[in-house]
Parts: structure tokens; C-alpha cells; sequence
């Protein structure tokens, strides 16, 4: 069923030129969204009354019993067609069996300088301040329309401009959506478990096979995973590198939920920091053919030694960045502890990007200025893990610090070439072995604990196995259970 309702647009104190539509959003799943549109906005030249209002139709869905609630939302674009603001103004709740209803006495759009609070949508960043309206040229109300004494003039035909199609208010209230959700799932997730996934896609191995897939498995505590596709967003659609991405991101996003970073050199950590224009240009192809939820920036300043001051070149990203996409989380990684004055430079920073040796032994891991910061702002990443009970230590360590995602494998940034042994290797072109992975799932989790005393009891039932002289069949199947949880006995 639906139920026809006539929706009064008030426009006082708005700009020539403002066009808009007006949405209600269904706070019931399965219902349709509905819109009300009109083409007589504001026009260039036309004179704003007090009394001027517009008039639209719109049909929305009545419940057969029960009720279902609509959030209004007013969307606005200025004369040059740039989105305003998108203003929640009140709720409407139909109950089964109304018939039309008519809002006559809340209009819609209020007045320049008034504010519109509510819990529902956050209003976009570019609309924290009131619109303000131009002093129109006065143009008096005429007595006689049509005659030439007094002075008087007939009001201007309005121009009118094209309104929001629905595509668009959908759009609008997506993006709204994912900043709240972004901010609630950041403020709610304490520890996390995130590969810098470097590495193709592999959906077409067996599963058993697949690095994608293993992190899928784990995204309970694995929310967010990064493509790399040429140290940069590379080929576009039609190309086979997109093909074989976006099938990936089907099965990790469309299935699991993971959230999608995509991967950005800034040159900055090497001496050669990029353009913006540049750097935003490859911010759009990862939106526009991935539909990445956020932005990892790779080769970030420190702002110690010879890179101390350099931070403002991160702060521009970050200011553009936001006000581009406010609802788009960002990571920055300069791969080491950083000065002040790069806090606040993204959502997270990756502060720790070495060997388990020395992050065992790193004395400036928390920065004073780290302190009071949420946990899940640091990430670490620790490979050359040597073993199981090295791989605790690491753990036990993180479990003192203000670092919320971790990162452990045994791979090596070390090879030898030419008989030369050099850190010049990628640590991250696989996952780790199954066991380091179980166990850092396990401490995010809030399981290790669990997981150690685990480890225990198979050490003791073997203990007692070997005295007892038990079969080689049953030690063999003992040591399997520890081999598994460790690499090792």
C-alpha cells in the first residue's frame, strides 16, 4: 500500500538560484525510499517572500499494522549545482490505514542562520555553518501587475535549474551513513589484526591456498585490508588487473564485511614528495573503480632529523582529504614513531614497521604525545618473527602499549644476493604460517591467555606420554597438537 503525501516546501532565506528535493528515509528494512521533488525552487532575480512556499507528491509505503517511520531529510544545491547541506528536520510515522497526510505546519527547509540538531545523520562537514543569503536587489511587490505607473515591475521569471534526482539523495545519505558508521566502528573495535595485504588476488587457488580468503575467515578481528594494484591504483575497468581485484573484493567485502583501503605512494619518507593534484587523482580512481572505504598513504614523514617540519605537507592531505570525503577513514604510515606534530594526520598511523629484535627492544615505541590517544589509532607491524616464543614476547609487550592493530608473520625482509645478505626482501608477500596467525587471532581476541594455557596442556599430556613409554603412534599425534598451536614442540 501507499498513502499519497503533500509536503509544503518552505524556502525563505535561501539564495537565488537554490534547487532541492526532499527525502524520506525508511527506518524499516525492505522499504522503499521515497522522494518529493519540485521544479519551482529559487530562480536567479526572483524576489523571496515570506509566504513562498512550493508544493510536491510524493507516495510513500503504509504498513498492512503497525507503523513505519520516515526520517525527512531537505537537500539543497546552490546556484552552481554544489550540494548545501542535508538537513533531518523531523520524523513522520505512518500508522496502517492512514490516508493522506499533509505536512502543512512544519515546512521543511528552515531559514538561513537557524541550526538543525539530530541523532540520526550527521550533517556534512562542508555545512557546519549556515547558509547565507545574499541581500536580494529590492524589487517591490507590484499592485498593478502589468502596468507602467509607480515604478513597479513584475516579478522575474525564475530559472530554473535541474533538481536532485534520486541517484543522487541516495548517494547523500549512503555517504552520511558511513561516516557514522566509520566513527562507531572505529570508537568500538579495541584490537584488530591487519596485514599490509600487498599481494594479488588468489581467488581463483584452492582455498586452502588463498591469503584472501584466510583473512575473510578472520574478519571478526580483521576489519580492514589494503589493495596495492601497482603501487598505486594501476589499470582501470576492462583491464585484467581490475578484473581480478574487484572479483576479490566481492567475496572480501560483499561477503565478510571487510572494509577497503586503497594503497598511495606520497614519495615523502624518500625525499620526492608528490603533487596533491597527482596524489588526489589516484584518490579518485580507487573511489570511482573500486569503491574504497578509505585511503592508506604509504612513505609518510616522521618529522624527526632531517624530515622535522615537513609534517604540514600531511596536514594539506589531510585537510583536502577530509573535506573531500569527511566520511573516509585514513592511514598514514611512516613506518616509526613520529613527532607531535603528525598526530592528527590520519585516522591511523602505522608508528612500528620492523624486526621482532628490535621491537623487543625499542625504547620510544609510545611517544609522550601518544598518550590519551585511542589504541586503534597505532598500528604495528613486526615480521622476522624466530619463533613461538618470541612471537609471545611481541604480545605480551603490545599488551602494555597504546597500540590497537597488530601485525606478526615470519616472513623476512632479509635475502641474499650475490652473496650478500641485505634487508632489501618484501616481508609481506605472504601471510604467516598458520600457527603465528591462530596465535595473534587469539590476543585480539582477548584469548591468549586461553590459548597459552592451551599450549601447556599438551606439553604436559606429552611429558607424561614419553614417560609412560606410550606408542610412537600416539607421541606422533601429541607433538602434531603443539606443532600446530607453536611450529614446534
Amino acid at each position: 500500500m501507499s498513502s499519497k503525501i503533500e509536503v509544503n516546501f518552505g524556502k525563505t532565506g535561501y539564495p537565488p538560484g537554490t534547487t532541492g528535493a526532499v527525502a524520506f528515509i525508511p527506518s524499516h528494512p525492505g522499504v522503499e525510499l521515497g522522494t518529493a521533488e519540485t521544479t519551482g525552487w529559487l530562480g536567479a532575480g526572483q524576489q523571496l517572500y515570506e509566504d513562498a512556499t512550493e508544493t510536491g507528491m510524493v507516495e510513500l509505503a503504509v504498513p498492512e499494522s503497525g507503523a513505519v517511520s520516515y526520517d525527512v531529510v531537505a537537500y539543497l544545491k546552490d546556484g552552481d549545482g554544489v550540494m548545501l547541506e542535508g538537513q533531518p528536520v523531523q520524523r513522520l510515522t505512518i500508522q496502517a490505514g492512514d490516508g493522506p497526510v499533509t505536512l502543512q505546519d512544519a515546512p521543511l527547509l528552515v531559514q538561513a542562520g537557524e541550526t538543525v540538531t539530530t541523532q540520526t545523520y550527521a550533517r556534512p562537514s562542508w555545512a557546519s555553518s549556515p547558509v547565507e543569503a545574499p541581500a536580494p536587489a529590492p524589487v517591490p511587490r507590484p499592485d498593478k501587475p502589468g502596468s507602467d505607473d509607480g515604478g513597479h515591475v513584475a516579478p522575474v521569471a525564475p530559472t530554473v535549474r535541474p533538481i536532485l534526482d534520486m541517484s543522487e539523495v541516495r548517494d547523500y545519505v549512503d555517504k552520511q551513513q558511513r561516516i557514522l558508521d566509520a566513527n562507531r566502528s572505529y570508537r568500538a573495535r579495541m584490537r584488530s589484526i591487519v596485514p599490509p595485504t600487498y599481494f594479488y588476488p588468489d581467488y581463483w587457488k584452492p582455498v586452502a591456498e588463498q591469503n584472501w580468503h584466510t583473512m575473510a575467515q578472520a574478519s571478526e578481528v580483521c576489519p580492514f585490508l589494503i589493495i596495492n594494484p601497482a603501487s598505486g591504483p594501476g589499470e582501470g575497468p576492462g583491464s585484467p588487473q581490475h578484473k581480478d581485484f574487484t572479483n576479490q573484493l566481492k567475496l572480501n567485502r560483499g561477503e565478510y564485511g571487510q572494509k577497503i583501503y586503497g594503497y598511495i605512494r606520497t614519495g615523502a619518507s624518500i625525499g620526492q614528495p608528490r603533487d596533491l593534484e597527482t596524489l588526489f587523482d589516484e584518490v579518485r580512481k580507487y573511489i570511482e573503480w573500486y569503491d574504497v572505504d578509505g585511503i592508506f598513504w604509504d612513505e609518510a614523514y616522521n618529522g624527526w632529523g632531517d624530515q622535522a617540519g615537513k609534517e604540514e605537507f600531511h596536514h594539506r592531505i589531510a585537510d583536502r582529504f577530509n573535506a573531500l570525503y569527511p566520511w573516509m577513514p585514513t592511514i598514514v604510515n611512516p613506518g616509526a614513531n613520529t613527532t607531535a606534530g603528525m598526530v592528527g594526520t590520519g585516522w591511523h598511523m602505522m608508528t612500528f614497521e620492523n624486526e621482532a629484535s628490535l621491537y623487543l627492544t625499542d625504547k620510544y615505541l609510545v611517544q609522550e604525545h601518544y598518550k590519551g590517544q585511542p589504541r586503534q589509532m597505532f598500528w604495528h607491524c613486526i615480521h622476522d618473527i624466530a619463533g613461538f616464543e618470541q612471537a609471545v614476547q611481541v604480545l605480551r609487550l603490545a599488551d602494555t602499549l597504546n597500540v590497537g592493530i597488530l601485525y606478526l608473520t615470519d616472513d623476512t625482509i632479509w635475502e641474499v644476493r650475490d652473496g650478500v645478505r641485505s634487508r632489501t626482501a618484501n616481508p609481506y608477500d605472504r601471510l604467516p604460517a598458520a600457527w603465528l596467525w591462530r596465535l595473534q587471532i587469539a590476543w585480539a581476541k582477548g584469548e591468549l591467555d586461553d590459548y597459552l594455557t592451551q599450549v601447556d596442556i599438551l606439553r604436559q599430556n606429552l611429558a607424561v606420554l614419553e614417560s609412560v613409554g606410550a606408542p610412537a603412534e600416539a607421541l606422533t599425534a601429541a607433538r602434531l597438537k603443539i606443532q600446530a598451536m607453536t611450529g614446534g614442540n
